[in-house]
């Protein structure tokens, strides 16, 4: 998938607090939103581009984005690339503090990462500037499918803007809205968001974990349902997030057949280790303490083990697994 610009200095600046031993250019990965006005007009300035609050306002009338006012102003042509995304990283921030009332697709997405950057980091106390980032979000969406656009096509296109993942923050999100019991306003953004979705089958998880809130055996089978719809095209981590959600009342021979065929898939160490932990987990809910016991002294066996490792399909630890659940 292409990135947008700031997306990608956004995406350069997460990967650097994550890990400071990046050798990387302070611009590159500067929080423009702490400097002071002056000194963004400032730093303009020493690149000979010349404005006040009030003339840049002038200029933003006359355009829809940062992107387009930065191209506008600043000769790409007759500047080295790095000057021109200095620069527009500068642009950037005055539009977004100066022209609040016209808000791009980058400005979005770019207020949006900075929320679930701070929601991630537990940093946000209050929740509303991320709940306000993602309607702003669902009302661009709805803008362009008024306009002709495929659902879908429109998540794909301004995901382009974002530096997460917005379908994998979304089903943690609100995997964590309904973990805080608010079943309200996790239903409100699954109907919201998934008929974007471009892998519909996670939101179609979630709505089996919501429904599994008033009415088990109802989920059970839409749980089924997602399985089998899923199991020409299997993905590892759907089926272990298929089965983590299936720990809590789930059904016990949906449960078998969904590990059997997340074995099949199995080909690391760590991915073995979860699928024994969520077993355990499983076991331990239906307070069958033997099985739970047997799982866990697996786990403890294999502890010295590197999380990368390939894992044999004829590991004796696998076959025991597999036999443990069948017999």
């Amino acid at each position: 998938m292409d990135i947008a610009q700031k997306a990608l200095y956004n995406s350069l600046r997460i990967s650097w607090l994550q890990n400071a031993q990046i050798s990387i250019e302070p611009w590159k990965v500067e929080d423009y939103r702490q400097l002071s006005l002056d000194e963004l007009f400032s730093r303009l300035q020493i690149k000979e581009l010349f404005l006040d609050r009030s003339t840049f306002k002038g200029y933003t009338d006359q355009f829809d984005s940062p992107e387009e006012l930065t191209e506008w102003l600043v000769d790409d042509e007759q500047c080295l690339p790095e000057d021109y995304d200095q620069m527009y990283l500068v642009i950037f921030e005055l539009w977004r503090r100066l022209v609040p009332e016209k808000p791009s697709i980058s400005i979005i997405c770019d207020e949006l990462d900075h929320q679930i950057f701070l929601y991630d980091q537990g940093e946000r106390k209050e929740i509303e500037p991320l709940q306000d980032a993602l309607n702003s979000l669902h009302s661009i969406m709805e803008e362009n499918v008024d306009r002709g656009m495929e659902a879908r096509e429109v998540f794909s296109a301004i995901s382009e803007f974002c530096a997460n993942d917005i379908e994998e923050f979304l089903y943690d999100y609100i995997l964590d809205q309904v973990a805080a019991n608010q079943y309200d306003y996790a239903n409100e953004l699954v109907e919201q968001f998934s008929p974007f979705a471009v892998d519909a089958k996670w939101f179609d998880l979630l709505k089996a974990r919501l429904a599994n809130v008033e009415d088990l055996h109802a989920a059970n089978d839409m749980l089924r349902s997602i399985f089998e719809m899923n199991q020409e095209e299997p993905s590892l981590e759907f089926f272990l997030a298929l089965l983590t959600l299936m720990v809590q009342g789930g059904n016990y021979d949906l449960f078998l057949e969904v590990v059997d065929e997340t074995l099949k898939l199995i080909e690391a160490e760590e991915d073995f280790i979860e699928l024994l932990t969520i077993s355990s987990d499983f076991f331990r809910c239906l307070d069958q303490e033997d099985i739970q016991a047997r799982i866990d002294a697996m786990i403890e066996k294999r502890a010295s083990k590197v999380a990368q490792d390939v894992i044999s399909r004829d590991d004796p630890d696998v076959r025991a697994f597999r036999e443990l659940l069948t017999g």
